[in-house]
């Protein structure tokens, strides 16, 4: 008796959940509470978070921070007057990972899931690995032929000014 009747509540509720899902033509769509709709967005909005922070963390955004936070301090240094114990509470204060969170809506706006994706497939790869070794010392030799770019163009800017008679 209880295996007949488990069988009949069984059927009778994989029946309605046929009837339910095979609804007929004209039919309106379900209306979905706004409460499951928030929970929906507000999930989907955590995942791709979850992702830039992801993609922040392999390509080396919190070594960045870092190296920003410590060239920060040597500019402080040579400001003349700075208030003493000034550079340690900054220090002790100013976190990287800070930074880093603050450019995670900027990623969000601008990478969707999908590039997200691609972009931690590609750190995670061993071409991106090689990239992110080689990183830093492309960006330090980068930055010095743009300073010697820069001196050399404005050099040639004054020459300019002086032939034309500025």
């Amino acid at each position: 008796m209880k295996k007949t009747l488990c069988l009949a509540l069984l059927a009778a509720a994989t029946g309605a959940g046929i009837t339910l899902a095979i609804a007929p033509p004209g039919t309106p769509e379900p209306v979905v509470p706004t409460f499951i709709q928030d929970d929906e967005a507000a999930a989907a909005d955590a995942r791709h978070m979850a992702k830039v922070r992801k993609a922040l963390e392999l390509s080396g955004s919190a070594k960045q921070g870092k190296a920003v936070m410590d060239q920060m301090l040597a500019q402080f240094a040579s400001i003349p007057g700075l208030p003493p114990g000034f550079l340690e509470k900054f220090s002790e204060m100013v976190k990287p990972s800070d930074l880093t969170e603050l450019t995670v809506p900027i990623w969000k706006k601008h990478l969707t899931e999908q590039d997200l994706n691609g972009l931690i497939a590609f750190y995670t790869s061993p071409a991106g690995k090689s990239f992110l070794e080689a990183q830093p010392a492309i960006q330090q030799e980068s930055m010095v032929v743009g300073q010697k770019w820069g001196q050399e163009m404005a050099m040639k800017v004054l020459q300019e000014l002086d032939r034309d008679g500025n």
